[in-house]
This record gives structure tokens, sequence and C-alpha cells, in this order.
């Protein structure tokens, strides 16, 4: 029996930009693998979308440069040693100086307090472009 109606069953073809053709293969322990499988799982979406969605619209905590972190390091020692210096000032009768060392060492604990802050919160999100189809 021949068909009147020449109908292809499924959706249309994705034009070729919404086409999810490239892989990107990561490495999980089995115990991650069960945490994504039951998120996407409650999300209702493939672990393929909870995973794409998750790069694209997550938080991404920025690592620390090793040249940041000896910057902070190396900016704290200062400060221990300024606060030594106060101390050393303040025994010695010497109040107006003791007063400028510790208004410095305050100083750099605030730099110090801010850089912390700025590390902890500053994130990275990319937006996501792509349509969820």
């Amino acid at each position: 029996m021949r068909h009147v109606i020449d109908n292809k069953a499924g959706r249309k073809p994705l034009p070729a930009y919404k086409k999810k053709d490239e892989k990107l293969t990561i490495k999980l322990t089995s115990a991650q693998r069960a945490i994504v499988h039951q998120r996407a799982k409650e999300a209702n979406v493939s672990e393929s979308e909870y995973a794409r969605q998750a790069i694209f619209e997550g938080v991404i905590l920025q690592r620390v440069s090793p040249e940041l972190m000896k910057s902070i390091h190396d900016l704290n020692n200062l400060g221990n040693d300024l606060h030594d210096l106060r101390n050393r000032a303040l025994a010695s009768g010497m109040r107006r100086l003791s007063g400028e060392l510790g208004r410095a060492v305050q100083g750099i604990g605030e730099v110090l307090r801010e850089a912390r802050h700025q590390m902890k919160h500053e994130r990275s999100n990319p937006q996501y472009e792509e349509e969820n189809d």
C-alpha cells in the first residue's frame, strides 16, 4: 500500500548552529558519577544536559595563583612585623609611633580581609547562550 501523505516521523533536523556534535570527556569517581546521575534525575534532565547547564550556568570558583598567594603571605608577614614593632614602641614609651604602627597594621589587616573576601566570592559565571532544546 502506498501512502498518500509523505510524512517523515520525528522532529525536523536542527540548524547547524544548534547541533551538538562535539564531545567533552571528563573523569569522575563512581561516587561523583552517582551524584551527577541523581541530580540529573531530580532535575528531570539527562546527565548530558545537567552537565551542560552546570558548565554554562554554574558558578566556577577561581583558583588562587601562586603569585597572589605569595603576595598575600608577604603582606601578612609585613603586618606581623609591624605589629611587633608597634608593641616594642609601646613598651619603650613611644606612644605616637605605636599609634601610627597600629593604624598601619589595621590597614594591612583590611587589605588582607578584602583580598580574602574577593578570592572567596570572585566567581566566573559565563552566560549560557545556547537554547536548551
